[in-house]
């Protein structure tokens, strides 16, 4: 391989052809230094981009999760207050027919109370309002037993959602924590792995044009004007 120095300090590489080459080496020694920072900044760049890349998806996910608990939440409560609406017809059918009943007793009782006693009788019209009043109440206190129990289910549902919205968040933030430690661990391993490459190739554009009597590519691997110029003055004394 051959270089050939170019006008604005840099250079150009080619095979023993003559023909130029599509090396990185060459534009990776052409800033010099700054190919280590352009280097770190794509992985910066990378990296930070990966992050938002993950914390995007686990947010996503996570906001969808939540949206199916609530709508199982509010399906649930749909259902429970639909309960409640037949529960509440059913007992007002049994009220009405308890009333029913009580009125049909009450038409009975003149032909019942024909050769009875004043007292009798009046007792008997007592029993029969008695009796209407702990059947309507024993309905009544039925009716508000399952409504509550209903009640108890509704708020049930509640807390569960609360509970299941409350472990996606901890389940996705553990995710996403885990995916972007992932994420930085990758990156720095890529950044390593090129800081590496740019660290071989500047060594070997270094030896190469020393090879012609130039060190001016060892200023990549930190070395100074100064001692560039001494070498370079070593080889132009031989």
């Amino acid at each position: 391989m051959k270089y050939s120095r170019n006008s604005n300090g840099s250079y150009t590489q080619y095979d023993d052809n003559g023909n130029v080459l599509e090396d990185e080496v060459v534009a990776a020694y052409d800033a010099d230094n700054n190919s280590l920072i352009n280097s770190n900044s794509l992985s910066n760049s990378g990296r930070s981009s990966g992050s938002r890349s993950s914390g995007s998806t686990y947010s996503s996910a996570l906001a969808s999760a939540n949206r199916a608990a609530k709508l199982a939440a509010e399906k649930s409560v749909a259902t429970l207050n639909a309960q409640k609406a037949t529960t509440n017809n059913t007992y007002d059918d049994i009220a009405k027919q308890v009333y029913a009943n009580y009125m049909v007793n009450q038409n009975k009782l003149p032909s019942q109370m024909t050769n009875l006693a004043s007292g009798t009788a009046d007792s008997l019209k007592l029993k029969g309002t008695l009796n209407y009043e702990n059947n309507l109440s024993s309905s009544e206190k039925a009716r508000a037993a399952q409504l509550a129990a209903i009640d108890t289910d509704i708020s049930n549902v509640g807390t569960t959602a609360d509970e299941t919205i409350a472990a996606n968040a901890e389940k996705y933030a553990l995710l996403n924590k885990q995916a972007e430690e992932a994420a930085k661990q990758t990156a720095a391993q890529t950044e390593a792995a090129q800081e590496q490459t740019v660290y071989a190739r500047a060594i070997q554009r270094a030896q190469a044009l020393a090879a012609v009597g130039d060190f001016s590519g060892y200023a990549a691997l930190g070395w100074s004007a100064d001692q560039i110029a001494a070498a370079n003055a070593r080889v132009n004394r031989r």
